[in-house]
């Protein structure tokens, strides 16, 4: 789903599909292993949540690698296009991926996921600030 997500930001934020699809698939699928393969270590048997700070914090470096990634690889637009790009792209795979996990988990509505990024923004800011 990540990867679809990004593929089809590609083209509205002006790059091309053709000439990056390698880059945003290698780059995505290596970030994707590092982040399930934290998690898996880390929280194999149980996903409170506390730690849901946790995955924003990874997702946070995920954004940065794939920003940096994206800046020096993607020969087109602006570099500061490029990292928005990194940003946009990782925000609304995240929060898809969180109103998937909603309604995978039973919940009645995965509306409230919508409004996940911001609660998991104010449980960082609240728990380390």
């Amino acid at each position: 789903m990540t990867l679809l997500i990004e593929m089809l930001l590609l083209k509205p934020l002006g790059f091309s599909l053709k000439q990056n699809w390698r880059v945003v698939t290698v780059t995505n699928l290596v970030t994707q292993l590092l982040l399930n393969g934290i998690l898996f270590v880390t929280h194999y048997f149980e996903f409170t949540s506390q730690d849901w700070s946790v995955l924003l914090w990874l997702e946070i470096a995920i954004v940065v690698i794939e920003a940096v990634v994206y800046a020096l690889l993607i020969k087109e637009k602006t570099v500061m296009r490029r990292v928005l790009y990194a940003l946009l792209a990782n925000v609304a795979s995240f929060w898809a991926g969180m109103i998937v996990y909603a309604f995978t988990m039973g919940f009645t509505s995965g509306l409230w996921a919508l409004f996940m990024p911001i609660f998991l923004l104010q449980m960082v800011l609240l728990r380390f600030f």
